[in-house]
């Protein structure tokens, strides 16, 4: 769409026999330049129509048939023709053949004359009119948006069409048919003789339904801002002078008359000098007097019971392992076994009572740690480990008895 569109205005004619066909009005700049020709087979109308579709504009001709120059005979021509940018149409719905004729009526009445009542023909008047006349008739009418599509015409022969005159206005209200896009131009009139043109228009929709508006695009809600909680403000034991309002803020300790909205995962610490709730106020005496004793009396007997450990490995007394004497017999030593019972005689326990030094025969009992409550009058003897001796099968060997302190006892 143009920046600044207007509604041109283009008025062509030969007023003087002598000066020839020229611009008589030009206004708002047009781009079309008229042409001295005349449409043929159109003479039996007073007027007709020519129809173009450029590029950027829609031009509206009308062309004035009985016309002869000023003092003059010889018959002239008269075109007039506005000019559409593509694009927009008359506002109000108006139709540009409203326009043009308001122009060629002010034409006729203001620069012309008629020769007599029974004939049509127009003769133009020695002096014209100023051009500010066609100015105040062309500024009657404005353009708004127009959101059909436009053909324009790119063919090389001229077309006719011919139509009644209450079709005119219709008509010319909506010319952007994809039908005339094939035609260089479009000759339009009530009669005329078609055989002169290569192609004769019918059949189109009159008027053509024009495009609407596209709907405007429907505001999207924007997002209210939700009201966030507050809470009541402290109350003032005394009030004070006015003075400049302070932004407020949520108090810690909960309002009596407000209560404040419960925040979820957010743990609340206990202010100094706040009264303890229920639950710690019954399980702290708890755990004073019962639960703090009680892991201690565990904890000193838990020591006591590994100190006790500790000293019964230190003086439980060390087992006396049994030597035996390397022979030439024996090439490698016993393996550690456990003394085994031997019965022993009336006469041999004589033998070993005068042998050893022992208190008392001593019975074959298991080997258990002695602690130092149990036996607290012997005396710790350490075993003696005597050498080997060469093993004499006719003799007995002696072997160490656990239970006579480490003494040998012989064995037969």
């Amino acid at each position: 769409m143009m920046d600044n569109p207007r509604i041109t205005l283009a008025i062509f004619g030969n007023q003087n026999s002598n000066s020839g066909f020229q611009p008589l009005y030009w206004i708002n700049n047009p781009v079309q330049q008229l042409e001295n020709l005349i449409p043929p087979g159109m003479e039996d109308n007073s007027y007709f129509f020519v129809l173009e579709t450029g590029e950027k504009f829609t031009h509206y001709t009308l062309v004035q048939n009985h016309v002869s120059s000023y003092m003059s005979v010889r018959p002239g021509a008269l075109k007039m023709a506005i000019g559409i940018p593509n694009g927009y149409r008359l506002a109000n719905d108006e139709s540009p053949l409203a326009l043009l004729m308001d122009v060629h009526d002010t034409f006729l009445q203001e620069c012309m004359t008629q020769k007599s009542s029974l004939s049509e023909t127009h003769n133009f008047k020695e002096e014209l009119p100023d051009e500010q006349l066609f100015k105040d008739i062309v500024a009657r009418y404005s353009l708004v948006p127009s959101y059909d599509a436009v053909y324009p015409m790119h063919g090389e022969a001229d077309a006719v069409l011919l139509l009644p005159a209450d079709q005119m206005d219709d008509f010319f209200r909506n010319v952007h048919y994809q039908e005339l896009q094939g035609y260089k131009r479009v000759v339009i009139g009530e009669k005329g003789n078609t055989t002169v043109y290569s192609a004769v228009v019918s059949g189109l929709q009159i008027p053509l339904p024009m495009t609407p508006p596209p709907a405007p695009p429907k505001p999207q809600p924007q997002p209210q801002p939700q009201p966030q909680p507050q809470s009541a403000p402290r109350p003032q034991a005394t009030q004070s002078a006015p003075s400049t309002p302070k932004p407020q803020y949520a108090p810690v300790v909960k309002s009596p008359s407000v209560p404040l909205p419960e925040l979820p995962q957010e743990r609340v610490y206990m202010d100094v000098g706040e009264k303890p709730s229920t639950v710690s106020s019954i399980l702290g005496p708890i755990i004073k007097f019962f639960v703090v004793p009680l892991a201690a009396f565990f904890f000193g007997l838990a020591i006591t019971g590994i100190a006790s450990i500790f000293y019964n490995k230190q003086d439980a007394p060390a087992t006396p392992q049994e030597t035996v004497t390397e022979s030439t017999d024996t090439p490698a030593p016993q393996p550690e076994t456990q003394p085994e019972e031997e019965v022993i005689t009336a006469s041999e326990a004589i033998e070993d009572e005068e042998a050893t030094v022992t208190e008392e025969p001593a019975e074959v009992v298991q080997e258990q740690p002695v602690t130092q409550q149990e036996q607290p009058a012997v005396e710790k003897k350490q075993p003696v480990t005597q050498p080997a001796k060469p093993v004499n099968p006719a003799k007995p060997v002696k072997k160490a008895d656990t239970t006579t302190g480490g003494n040998p006892v012989e064995e037969r």
